[in-house]
Order: structure tokens, then C-alpha cells, then sequence
């Protein structure tokens, strides 16, 4: 390897082609901490297989000082379960939010605002935002950090670009969250109806979360990141439509896009499903990454989505984890990660990851070293 990590990644989101195509695996999982005891050994054991990675840096968030919060843990004999209920006393009401404590919950005895494991309707009991009355009292759990969380947040930040130095690599930093948040808040069965039927609170709810977004941006790009990472896993058009998606998402996307780009930085937008519906959008508005391509989700082979999206957007994915990984032999694997490559990786802008992460350690153990091995055996430049 003739480049650190961050130089080979920086040139691949440059379209041009380095030393080899980055290979960045992710996890996780409750499985990562047992794997590896700490980020430093996960770290070190990642370099010595010769992978990328990056170093990740995420903004403050803070509630308005007013703000009370209250976490009460009850059983739920008839389902043998615990449940969670979550209230926020903020100076325009109350919100509250209520959950199933499933066995896969990892979030312990506390609620976050946003997490995965709220949005569909499995876990949750109560979503925060019940409707319009709700956008007022939401605002005040998005709120400038405190003086104390400023001052550790840059302390971090510094600490972050020695270990950039140090070993080579990219720092990448924790971006908006858009309508992906709202998927969170609202639940998946509630968003779409008011998607249809209340579009005025959907974008009350969007211009909350945009103003939160935008403040954390600034905050990363004073601190030196390398690229900035938005959230669009459910910003994708199955669930906004290409319409709403247009007239919502992407005025909002297309500052946070410009604020990033005049602070120096690149921007990864992370989507993982009807990319091809909304390409020429993408095209467009000059995205330097699209992280999440999955020809098995998007139903195209990696020709076909390199031909609509086109060659001047970097690509970051490829394989997919949930299918190929979890259920594919080894020939099917070995296949998946040399087709990704020879379509995406030729003159450059392609970074080879799974999508999703690696969900299981089974999976890294067993299936991880077919990906890499593939990846040191095709993934040289020039790609043949």
C-alpha cells in the first residue's frame, strides 16, 4: 500500500483511481464490544488486515435547560415483558414515547429520540409526536449545546485529528438527519399517513430537525472533518415518493450540501433504496458520495445502477450484507464483490462496503475473510 487510508479515500470520492479500491467495513451490533474489547483494538486489528477505516466524530446535543425527563420501567405480565415509558416535561408540555424492552433492545433502560429500533410498529407502544400540538414541545429537545458540551466536543475533535495524523485516517463527521429523524419520532404508520393527509406538520416537524442539523454541520466543520455524513435511510422515495422527496427533502438536502462544500469538506449521503429513482436529482445537486448501493435491494446489476447514476458520483457499498453475506456460499460472495468492482471501481470513485454493516460475528468470521481475500485478489488498479 503506497497511500494512507485517507489519502486512498480522498482520491477514490475524487474519481480518480489510487493505489487500490478502499475496502471500509462496518459493524454493528452487541457483538462488536464482545469482539473487541475497545475501539483501539478494533482499530489495530482492522489496519493489520490492511482495511480502511474512518474516524468518526459526532456533535453535542442538548435539551432546553427547563426540559425535565422522566424514565419509568413497568412489567407487562400478559406479554412477560418489560415496558419503557419515556416523558419529557418541556415548557409548552408533554411528550411522551413508550416501547416493548424486547431482548434485542440496546438501548438498556432508556429511550433515545432517534434510533432504528423505534421505527417500526414491533417495539413501540407510543410514538413522541402524537400530531400538530407536538411540534412546539419538540423544539426543545433540539437545542444548542451547553458551554461544558461545547468545550469537551472540541477537546474530542482535537484528540480526533492527532489520531487522524497519527495513523492516516479520514475523519468523518456525524450529519443531519432530515427525514430519517422523522421516521423515528413519528413511527412509520403515522408518517405516511400524514405524509398524505397533514403535509404541513411533516414540514414543521423537517424545518425543527433541519435547523438542529445545520447547527451540528457548522460544529463539525469548525472542528476539521474530512466529509460529512447525512442520514437518508428513510429519506428514500418508497417511503417520501419522488414528489414529496422533491418538494421536501431535497431543499433542505441542497443547503446542507452547500454549508459542507463552502466549509471544505465532502458530503456522503447515505440511501440504500430507490437510488435510481431520484439519480438525476442526485446527479444534480453535485453529491460527492452515495453511500448504500445494493444491487440486490435496487434490483439492478452494478452496470446497470453505474450507468444511471453516472461516473461522477463516488459510490460506496456494493455487497449486500443481509442477503450475500448472511445467506451466500463463498463462490456467491466471491462473485458479488468482483462484479461490484469491475463495475464501479474503473477510473475511480468507488469505496467496496457491505450494506448493512456486519450484523453477526459469525458473519465477520466466516464470511469476512472471502470479502477480503476477493478485495486484495480485484480490487488493484488498473481494474481488469
Amino acid at each position: 500500500m503506497t497511500l494512507t487510508s485517507k489519502e486512498r479515500i480522498l482520491a477514490t470520492i475524487n474519481l480518480e483511481e489510487p493505489d487500490c479500491v478502499p475496502f471500509v467495513p462496518t459493524f454493528i451490533g452487541p457483538w462488536v464490544r464482545q469482539y473487541w474489547n475497545t475501539e483501539e483494538q478494533k482499530r489495530k486489528d482492522l489496519i493489520n488486515l490492511g482495511l480502511d477505516q474512518l474516524l468518526n466524530l459526532g456533535a453535542p446535543f442538548s435539551f432546553y435547560p427547563d426540559v425535565k425527563v422522566k424514565i419509568i420501567k413497568r412489567k407487562d405480565i400478559e406479554n412477560k415483558r418489560c415496558i419503557l415509558y419515556k416523558i419529557y416535561y418541556t415548557p409548552a408540555g408533554t411528550l411522551r414515547q413508550v416501547v416493548y424492552q424486547t431482548e434485542d433492545w440496546p438501548h438498556g433502560d432508556d429511550i433515545p429520540i432517534f434510533s432504528d429500533f423505534v421505527v417500526a410498529g414491533g417495539r413501540s407502544k407510543e410514538y413522541l409526536i402524537k400530531g400538530p400540538e407536538d411540534v412546539e414541545k419538540f423544539q426543545y429537545l433540539l437545542q444548542k449545546p451547553t458551554t461544558k458540551q461545547v468545550e469537551e466536543f472540541y477537546k474530542r475533535a482535537k484528540e480526533i485529528r492527532d489520531l487522524s495524523c497519527k495513523l492516516g485516517l479520514l475523519i468523518n463527521g456525524v450529519g443531519g438527519y432530515g427525514g430519517t429523524y422523522l421516521l423515528s419520532i413519528c413511527g412509520l404508520h403515522n408518517f405516511s399517513k400524514w405524509l398524505v393527509k397533514n403535509p404541513k406538520l411533516i414540514k414543521d416537524l423537517l424545518n425543527v430537525v433541519h435547523e438542529y442539523d445545520l447547527m451540528r454541520v457548522r460544529m463539525l466543520l469548525d472542528a476539521g472533518v474530512d466529509m460529512i455524513t447525512r442520514d437518508g435511510w428513510y429519506e428514500t422515495p418508497l417511503f417520501w415518493s419522488v414528489k414529496r422527496f422533491k418538494e421536501m427533502i431535497l431543499p433542505l438536502l441542497l443547503e446542507e450540501l452547500e454549508l459542507v462544500h463552502q466549509g471544505g469538506a465532502k458530503f456522503r449521503y447515505i440511501m440504500s433504496i430507490g437510488l435510481t429513482h431520484i439519480a438525476e436529482y442526485l446527479k444534480r445537486m453535485n453529491v460527492d458520495v452515495i453511500y448504500g448501493v445494493d444491487p440486490i435491494v435496487e434490483k439492478r446489476s452494478p452496470q446497470e445502477i453505474r450507468r444511471k447514476i453516472g461516473s461522477n458520483i463516488c459510490l460506496w457499498g456494493g455487497i449486500s450484507e443481509a442477503v450475500t453475506v448472511q445467506q451466500g456460499t463463498p463462490k456467491q460472495i466471491e462473485k458479488a464483490v468482483k462484479d461490484a468492482i469491475r463495475a464501479f471501481a474503473p477510473g475511480g470513485g468507488y469505496v467496496l462496503s457491505t450494506i448493512g454493516s456486519f450484523f453477526t460475528r459469525e458473519a465477520w468470521i466466516n464470511k469476512g475473510p472471502i470479502i477480503i481475500r476477493t478485495w486484495k485478489k480485484y480490487g488493484r488498479y488498473a481494474i481488469i
